[in-house]
């Protein structure tokens, strides 16, 4: 039973990382699109207003992914730290 739960616990973080992998690949592409755009559109017709709103999206949800995903790196590692206090604390009482 433990190891299900380990093991759905190690795909769900491993999956977390894949997204935001994914999502900082999508960003910077979608941002090297935007300058190609920005440049073409400033040479046609002198109009970006199109692009401002695509980099001002895209930011945010670049921002809200990796928000995301520094708050539960923290949550980890604050899970972390109280199991092996908690694992040290119970070592100390069994040998002392």
């Amino acid at each position: 039973m433990t190891k299900r739960i380990r093991a759905a616990t190690r795909w769900l973080w491993e999956f977390s990382k894949r997204v935001v992998v994914i999502m900082a690949a999508l960003y910077f592409i979608s941002f090297i699109y935007a300058m190609v755009c920005c440049c073409l559109a400033l040479e046609q017709a002198a109009d970006t207003t199109a692009l401002a709103t695509l980099i001002t999206e895209t930011n945010e949800t670049f921002r809200v992914v990796v928000g995301g995903y520094m708050i539960k790196a923290g949550v980890e590692n604050a899970t972390k730290i109280y199991k092996d206090r908690h694992q040290t604390t119970d070592e100390d009482e069994i040998a002392g």
